[in-house]
C-alpha cells in the first residue's frame, strides 16, 4: 500500500508538468453572484501550466475517491497569495488523499489582482523568479486573507450542509493547505468558530504565518498535523514551529514532522530524500485520530 502511494505521488508530479486531465466530479460556486466584499472585481480567472491566477469568483472542485471512507477535506493550494499552484498543491494532493479514501474539495479562493501581482504571477509561471520578498507577500496577503478566510469558512459550511450528498461525515471535515494555502488553513482553524464552518482537523504543509491572521489556538479540540523542511528558502521553519507551540500551549493535539531536506513545495514533488515519506506519516496520523475510518 505504501509503495502504491509513493508511486501515485510520483505520477502526480509527472502529470502536474502538463495540462491536467484527471476526472473531477463537479465545480461548485460558493456564492450566488459576486462574492461579498469583492463585488467590483471584474478580472477573469486564467490557468497556465497548472497555475491559476485572477480568482474573483471562488469555487470548490470535487475529487471523489474510489473507496470513500466518510472523511472530507478542503484543499487550499499555495502561491504567495498572487496565484494558486493548482496542479501540485490542489489537484495533486487531492489524488494522494483520494488514495486513502478522503473526499477532496479544492478551493479556489479569491486572489487580489493588480499590475504588480500580474507581473509576479507571470514571472513565477515563466520560471524567472523563485521567491517573493516577505514584505511583498505581506502586502498582498493583507488584501487577500480576509476574503480567502471567508471563502474557506463558506467552503466548510457548504460541505457540511451537503455532507450526505458527498458521502461525508459532517463531523469529519478537515482543511489542508500548503504555504499561503497553509496560512489560510491555519487562519481558518483559528478563527472559524461557528459550528457550521469550523473544521474538525487541519493538515498544514510549510504554512506561512502572516501577521494578518490570528495568534490564538482554538478553544475546541482541533487536531493538527504540520509538515515542513528546515531548509525551506521561502517560508522559515519558525512559522511552523510557532503554530505548533500555539497548539501545544493550549493543550491541543498536534503532530509535527520537520525534515532536513526538501525545500519548499514538496507535497507532490519527489525529492529523492526522507521528505518523500511525509504522506506515510500523515496517513498514520489519520489512523490515530479516525481509527474507524482509516483501517
Amino acid at each position: 500500500m505504501k509503495d502504491f502511494k509513493r508511486l501515485l505521488l510520483t505520477c502526480c508530479i509527472v502529470l502536474g508538468t502538463v495540462c491536467i486531465t484527471w476526472a473531477q466530479d463537479e465545480v461548485i460556486s460558493l456564492y450566488e453572484g459576486p462574492a461579498p466584499g469583492s463585488e467590483t472585481w471584474d478580472w477573469e480567472e486564467e490557468e497556465h501550466n497548472g497555475i491559476v491566477t485572477g480568482v474573483s469568483r471562488p469555487t470548490l472542485t470535487v475529487y471523489r475517491p474510489e473507496n470513500p471512507n466518510g472523511v472530507g477535506m478542503v484543499v487550499c493550494p499555495g502561491g504567495g497569495f498572487c496565484y494558486l499552484a493548482y496542479a501540485n498543491e490542489g489537484e495533486g494532493i487531492s489524488k494522494v488523499l483520494n488514495s486513502c479514501g478522503v473526499t477532496c474539495f479544492v478551493l479556489k479562493y479569491r486572489l487580489f489582482l493588480d499590475s504588480d501581482i500580474k507581473r509576479l504571477a507571470r514571472y513565477f509561471d515563466e520560471g524567472r523568479i523563485d521567491s517573493i520578498s516577505a514584505e511583498a507577500v505581506d502586502a498582498i496577503s493583507a488584501k487577500t486573507i480576509p476574503l480567502a478566510l471567508d471563502d474557506a469558512a463558506n467552503a466548510i459550511r457548504y460541505i457540511r450542509s451537503h455532507a450526505a450528498q458527498y458521502g461525508v461525515d459532517p463531523e469529519k471535515i478537515g482543511i489542508t493547505g500548503s504555504s499561503a494555502g497553509g496560512c489560510i488553513t491555519m487562519g481558518t482553524a483559528m478563527t472559524a468558530t461557528a459550528d457550521d464552518c469550523r473544521p474538525n482537523f487541519a493538515v498544514a504543509c510549510y504554512p506561512y504565518f502572516s501577521p494578518y491572521i490570528s495568534r490564538q489556538a482554538p478553544e475546541k479540540p482541533l487536531p493538527l498535523f504540520i509538515v515542513a523542511c528546515s531548509d525551506d528558502p521561502l517560508v522559515p521553519i519558525t512559522d511552523s514551529l510557532d503554530f505548533f507551540r500555539l497548539w501545544t500551549a493550549k493543550g491541543q493535539k498536534a503532530e509535527m514532522h520537520v525534515y532536513q531536506k526538501g525545500g519548499h513545495g514538496f507535497v507532490c514533488i519527489p525529492q529523492g530524500c526522507a521528505v518523500d515519506t511525509w504522506t506515510d506519516n500523515m496517513f498514520h496520523w489519520f489512523e490515530d485520530i479516525f481509527p474507524e475510518n482509516f483501517k
